[in-house]
């Protein structure tokens, strides 16, 4: 499965909740064998 998800904020360090889920989120597609982008504002 390709997926793709357009964020209106990343925080490279940190983040609270937001980064930490698409963390778990990408580590999983991966894992799976599936394909994940993230498209967000650079820093």
């Amino acid at each position: 499965m390709k997926t793709v998800h357009l964020i209106n904020a990343w925080q490279s360090r940190g983040g609270g909740g937001i980064s930490t889920f698409y963390r778990a989120l990408l580590k999983q597609a991966r894992e799976s064998g599936g394909e994940m982008v993230i498209v967000a504002p650079g820093e």
